[in-house]
């Protein structure tokens, strides 16, 4: 947290429940990445990556780590003989950002 601490107001520590979530879910591409399956339930890798406008190793990137926090999982399909990645988000994913979404309402209030 030591890294991302600059970047909130001195209020903010390590005991106030909006940084209670990882604080690598406040990157602004991971957060759009959240709020669009949230909304969506699903979406494949390319319809993300041009709807994010962000290259296919940086959304990986960001995918990956929401991955290994189990806020979505990975579907592999075929459509038109090409493979196609689809992800969905998972429960736990669906109650942190409901968590994180209505404190965030609280805070900008």
């Amino acid at each position: 947290m030591a890294k991302y601490s600059k970047h909130y107001p001195l209020h903010f520590n390590k005991d106030n429940n909006l940084l209670e979530l990882s604080t690598q879910l406040y990157l602004p591409f991971r957060l759009h990445i959240m709020n669009i399956l949230f909304k969506e339930k699903e979406i494949n890798f390319v319809t993300l990556r041009n709807r994010l406008n962000i290259s296919d190793g940086s959304l990986f990137s960001h995918l990956k780590y929401l991955q290994k926090e189990n806020l979505l999982c990975i579907r592999k399909e075929f459509g038109d003989r090409k493979p196609i990645t689809i992800y969905s988000i998972t429960e736990k994913g669906i109650d942190k950002f409901t968590k994180l979404r209505e404190r965030l309402f609280e805070v900008l209030k």
